[in-house]
């Protein structure tokens, strides 16, 4: 049966769709339960896989949860365990073969043996998808057009930039990804392009807009301040940040964009899923050496 990890129930359009096709579900609180509580109430069924979908991901307690393992099969070596695997949520390596017995991934995230590989780095065994890993689907959250998600014409299109500050015929580079994940360099980089652009098409031309996913004040005020330091207070104009949204107003703004860039040294995620969704395509880096969570977008 499929397990949530969480502080309340989770009523998501995702989370109904595995509920309602699930013979069983269960919730598992851990402001109710600590870790290895929550682990021997999952080994209450009889498992004999339990496939991990967080990893060391966010603020996830499901690693400690999977840690339990080890602890129980010291206390009694005769006591039959499930086969642990850790697969999507966190795209690298999980650390420990005591943890997790296998972590599902593909060629491009985690390149097979090779001298300059990663693949050394990983103590538990793998398993290669033939295409892709990351497992994705938005049709819990985009039907028809009538749902409202879709962006259908020109008209709602500029009304909705309107909304969000955006001039109607800007080009519109979009990065919705946690700003944590944007380095200096990537930063750097997309401001030299974007003045590129500006510089081609002219000073009557619209602005080009960088669209950047609001952290705090704080953040949107440094960064405002080091492009007016190093590009000029020109190219200021065309930084543009949007506040966290819920998931429908998420995906529909996505839709207003031109590109979305993702992030090299760590890859969008689901983020990515969503902008190729709302049909916006996606510029990433393929760094064949480097492997793990900066490839999962290629």
């Amino acid at each position: 049966p499929p397990f949530s990890s969480s502080p309340r129930p989770d009523d998501g359009p995702e989370v109904r769709a595995i509920r309602d096709s699930s013979q069983r579900f269960a919730t598992l609180s851990p402001s109710a339960m600590n870790p290895p509580q929550m682990y021997e109430r999952m080994m209450e069924d009889e498992l004999d896989i339990l496939v991990d979908l967080c990893g060391y991901a966010g603020t996830s307690v499901m690693a400690e949860v999977m840690a339990s393992r080890a602890r129980l099969r010291q206390e009694d070596r005769r006591r039959r365990f499930p086969l642990h695997v850790s697969y999507m949520g966190f795209p690298g390596s999980v650390g420990s073969s005591r943890v997790w017995d296998y972590s599902v991934f593909d060629r491009i995230v985690v390149p097979p043996a090779t001298s300059e590989g990663i693949r050394e780095c990983y103590d538990e065994a793998l398993v290669y998808m033939p295409h892709c890993y990351f497992v994705n689907s938005h049709r819990t959250v985009i039907g028809e057009k009538r749902d409202g998600i879709m962006v259908s014409n020109e008209k709602e299109r500029d009304s909705l930039r309107e909304r969000y500050g955006i001039h109607p015929s800007a080009f519109v580079y979009c990065c919705h990804s946690r700003p944590d994940k944007i380095d200096p360099s990537t930063f750097r980089s997309w401001m030299r392009a974007i003045e590129r652009v500006k510089e081609a098409r002219g000073d009557d031309a619209t602005l080009p807009i960088l669209w950047l996913l609001r952290s705090g004040e704080e953040m949107e005020r440094n960064l405002r301040s080091w492009v007016r330091r190093k590009f000029g207070q020109a190219m200021e104009g065309c930084l543009a940040f949007a506040d966290v949204a819920e998931r429908s107003e998420h995906l529909r703004r996505l839709g207003i964009a031109d590109v979305f860039l993702d992030t090299p040294a760590y890859n969008a995620h689901t983020l990515g899923c969503d902008a190729l969704y709302m049909g916006v395509p996606m510029i990433s880096l393929l760094r064949p050496l480097e492997g793990n969570e900066d490839d999962v977008a290629a």
